[in-house]
This record gives C-alpha cells, sequence and structure tokens, in this order.
C-alpha cells in the first residue's frame, strides 16, 4: 500500500506485486534498475499525477506483506528520481520486522 500525506487529507493507492521473502537485496537492486515494465510505467503515471495534484511533502510506504515491498521501492525511487525535496518514510509489518535482518553484502 502506498500513503501519500498530503498538507490536507491522506490519499491511498493499493500496490500489490508479487514478490518472496528475500534473503539479500540483490534481487531486488536489479529489477529496481532495470527497465520499467508496462505495470512500472503506469505506477509511475499514477504517482506523478497523484504527486503533482496534492504536492506532498512527505510520502509514508507500507510494506505489510513481501508483495508489497518492490511496488513501495519502486515508489519510493521515483520519487526521490523526479521529487527530491519529498521525504520518503518505508515502514508497516514486513518493512518493520523481516527486513531487519537483512544486510548488505
Amino acid at each position: 500500500m502506498l500513503f501519500i500525506l498530503p498538507k490536507l487529507g491522506t490519499i491511498k493507492i493499493n500496490l500489490n506485486f508479487n514478490s518472496k521473502l528475500l534473503e539479500n537485496f540483490d534481487e531486488i537492486e536489479n529489477s529496481l534498475l532495470a527497465e520499467n515494465s508496462v505495470i512500472t510505467n503506469i505506477l509511475e503515471e499514477l504517482l506523478k499525477d497523484k504527486v503533482n495534484r496534492w504536492k506532498p511533502t512527505v510520502v509514508c510506504l507500507s510494506v505489510p506483506f513481501p508483495g508489497n515491498l518492490f511496488g513501495a521501492l519502486k515508489c519510493g525511487q521515483f520519487i526521490k528520481n523526479n521529487f527530491p525535496k519529498i521525504k520518503v518514510v518505508l515502514g508497516g509489518g514486513y518493512a518493520n520486522t523481516e527486513l531487519r535482518s537483512l544486510r548488505d553484502s
């Protein structure tokens, strides 16, 4: 799930991507660096429209399950590349529990 927190109100966009439990970040990093798919192009276009409409100063990305991780990271990557002044926060059940044990190699 993605929560955009504009100055007034909240927008919720559901993003569910297939994913699996990660042993390291290599596979997901390669996916984030790869050329966009049709789905990620649509995702980025929707995100750009929402950011331009609401002009948030902070975007909070919730990752409750492994299937939400790629979408959240892709959104964070897009925001940082295109709206560098926006703060991006990542949290949620999966991010706060399972990802704690991951380490860069």
